[in-house]
């Protein structure tokens, strides 16, 4: 996915952003600021610290509209940095699927408590 792409991704999912894409880098993951590398994208919820915005190595940020980024980041800005984030990580990741959901066939349910019927089995 490109930084385009997510931005076309995240209008429609109805988070409004800008993006300023004169290179359009290739996202291939999510990773806190501190420790992305070049392909990630990272975020910014707190728009009073730059400092990690600087020495980021991602190739592209989420942060919130007022936050100036510096001039070598695309930076995709967001009213809502954490929708944003989620809605990314959900498009860039994927949902996992786990096969083991639901109730653990170890569990030993108190079914003359009723609590049985309450956690979704039926009697």
């Amino acid at each position: 996915m490109t930084l385009s792409e997510l931005s076309l991704f995240q209008e429609a999912n109805g988070f409004a952003n800008q993006a300023e894409v004169q290179e359009n880098p290739d996202l291939i993951g999510v990773h806190i600021l501190r420790d992305a590398s070049k392909g990630e994208l990272s975020f910014l919820t707190n728009s009073q610290s730059r400092g990690p915005l600087r020495d980021t190595r991602a190739s592209t940020a989420i942060v919130d509209l007022a936050q100036p980024a510096p001039e070598d980041l695309w930076v995709l800005g967001c009213p809502n940095t954490y929708g944003a984030v989620a809605a990314a990580i959900k498009i860039i990741h994927g949902t996992p699927v786990l096969s083991d959901w639901g109730r653990d066939p170890r569990a030993i349910l108190a079914t003359f408590l009723g609590l049985y019927r309450r956690v979704g089995g039926n009697r």
